[in-house]
């Protein structure tokens, strides 16, 4: 859900929904414009406007977007990854020409200045340690991976499985961390997690001074406690989910390496698509067996509707009761 306050930018639920699909039009045929122009057939250029602002990541090519090996398509959809991945409620209050609301958005200032020192930390690590001799080349693939994967897209132009270490952790943090709340992208959402580093903050500080009444703020506004708990229980729910669906991951595919075990069940669960070593960018989940496969898809449900809603249907006593 939306950390945003949806007040005073539609009379009702129906006035934003409306302005909101407006908003995911407009920007869908601005994509598709772009991407038509700068050579793209029509059938590639509409499949990857769906996928783009989607942030859902399918392609017409086994190379994805390392297909076209077109410069100019890869910054028009990194760009878009990046529009599509920011609060679709900003957009609204864009309309409305509410510019305060932007200045005191605190998610969309920490998610582009991840992108851009996740990019910069990559790009430097591939030039000095994964021999890349092309610094122009190093933030190309960088800047393209790094906003892909942390807005769950999925799209890829590099084998990134064979990158330093380093930059393979930065990917690995990203797919978790995810875009931000009312967007399309997946992960954890950023918002939850900012909230989540403040409650710690908070929890500290209380512990040397309990009688100091402290509150938590985001985008200018204060925290309930109960959003803070429920920031707090989906967290450590995403990391419980994670570490069971690897243990099982790892108990029907044996031969799985670490990184691919646990990569696949980011990939599905956070709805991004490629993970790290034999489910990695050059690779597919078509070797899995297929139990493993039917475990993957329950994940990708379970992240792609917010946890509660699937995990409900195994709890007995809400189906007497609700």
């Amino acid at each position: 859900s939306s950390a945003q306050d949806t007040r005073g930018i539609g009379t009702n639920s129906r006035d934003i929904a409306l302005q909101l699909w407006f908003i995911y039009l407009a920007l869908s045929l601005i994509c598709f414009a772009g991407l038509k122009l700068l050579g793209l057939s029509f059938f590639d250029a509409i499949c990857h406007t769906f996928a783009t602002v989607s942030t859902g990541g399918f392609g017409t090519h086994n190379e994805s977007i390392g297909y076209f090996n077109s410069q100019a398509v890869e910054i028009w959809i990194t760009l878009f990854m990046i529009i599509c991945s920011i609060n679709f409620i900003l957009y609204a209050w864009l309309l409305k020409r509410g510019w305060q609301r932007w200045k005191q958005d605190e998610e969309s200032k920490v998610f582009l200045a991840i992108l851009f020192l996740a990019t910069l930390v990559v790009a430097v690590d591939l030039t000095w340690v994964g021999g890349d001799t092309s610094t122009s080349h190093a933030f190309r693939v960088a800047a393209f991976q790094v906003v892909s994967l942390m807005t769950t897209t999925g799209f890829v132009t590099a084998d990134f499985g064979t990158w330093p270490p380093l930059s393979d952790q930065i990917l690995l943090m990203l797919m978790v961390i995810g875009g931000c709340a009312g967007s399309t992208a997946g992960g954890v959402k950023l918002s939850r997690w900012i909230l989540f580093v403040k409650s710690i903050k908070l929890q500290i500080t209380s512990s040397f001074r309990p009688a100091r009444v402290m509150q938590i703020s985001l985008n200018g506004r204060h925290t309930s406690d109960a959003l803070r708990i429920d920031t707090l229980f989906l967290v450590g729910l995403a990391g419980i989910i994670t570490a069971v669906g690897a243990i099982l991951v790892s108990l029907m595919e044996p031969s799985l390496d670490m990184d691919s075990n646990v990569t696949a069940v980011l990939a599905t669960l956070f709805n991004i698509g490629p993970g790290l070593g034999k489910v990695g960018p050059t690779h597919n989940f078509s070797e899995l067996a297929p139990y493993t496969k039917v475990l993957l898809t329950m994940l990708m449900a379970v992240g792609r509707l917010e946890f509660y809603a699937i995990l409900a249907l195994f709890l007995p006593s809400l189906w007497k009761n609700y």
